[in-house]
């Protein structure tokens, strides 16, 4: 069985038990899902899901958080560092 249809099936019923057991193995199957996603996107050549509209809205508040937000913050550092991680 190929391991993107053992994910798609799997993983969203684990999702909530991980979240209680520990974050850290939550946030670890976060990034494994999104690393399977594009994976399989590269694998099929589907970029599709790049045009969406609420994608570029994601975009737009990106740069909000990166470029606009973080200099008006009293620490200036931490703010960036909180705005890159904000969307993992």
């Amino acid at each position: 069985m190929n391991i993107f249809n053992i994910a798609e099936k799997a993983v969203p019923f684990a999702l909530p038990f991980l979240l209680v057991f520990s974050r850290t193995t939550a946030d670890f199957t976060v990034i494994l899902i999104v690393i399977l996603f594009l994976m399989k996107s590269f694998l099929n050549n589907d970029w599709q899901w790049l045009k969406e509209p609420w994608l570029k809205l994601i975009y737009f508040f990106f740069f909000y958080l990166i470029f606009i937000n973080a200099f008006f913050s009293e620490n200036v550092v931490d703010s960036l560092i909180y705005s890159v991680s904000f969307l993992r």
